[in-house]
């Protein structure tokens, strides 16, 4: 029996994969479809503490980024029905309309931004204080973590 939609926000940092193990085991659980965002900007600058080296476009770089996640969903969703999505947009808005009605929305307490000293990330923030649905915020172990945490 399905019990809703889990959604997971990825962006392949330890936290976002840490949050993908955690969906995954909630969608076995309730027996439900698990949705995959990956959420990419076509320009990545200083702020977010990414920049695409010359030549590169932002959109190679988070395909092969979204490459490399849909491996993790592979090994760590086996047995769960996946639905996928790698778009381009605001991060904190694509995964509020992608939970609208689902479940449970899951996060990286943090992700690839620049602000590494940071507990709570802006996406996170964002979908915790908006969302409609229950939201889980998932901190990875600290051996997976960056040491600046």
């Amino acid at each position: 029996m399905s019990e809703g939609l889990i959604v997971v926000g990825v962006d392949g940092s330890a936290e976002s994969l840490a949050a993908l193990r955690f969906a995954a085991v909630d969608a076995r659980l309730r027996g439900a479809p698990l949705q995959v965002v990956h959420v990419w900007q076509d320009t990545d600058h200083a702020a977010h503490g990414r920049f695409v080296p010359p030549g590169e476009s932002a959109k190679a770089r988070a395909d092969a980024a979204w490459y490399d996640i849909l491996r993790a969903v592979v090994d760590i969703t086996p047995d769960v029905e996946v639905i996928s999505e790698h778009v381009a947009g605001y991060a904190p808005s694509v995964l509020l309309k992608a939970s609208e009605g689902a479940a449970l929305l899951v996060v990286g307490s943090r992700g690839l931004g620049g602000w590494a000293g940071l507990t709570l990330g802006s996406v996170s923030l964002h979908c915790i204080t908006q969302s409609a649905c229950p939201v889980a915020v998932i901190r990875a172990p600290a051996t997976t973590r960056d040491s600046s945490d």
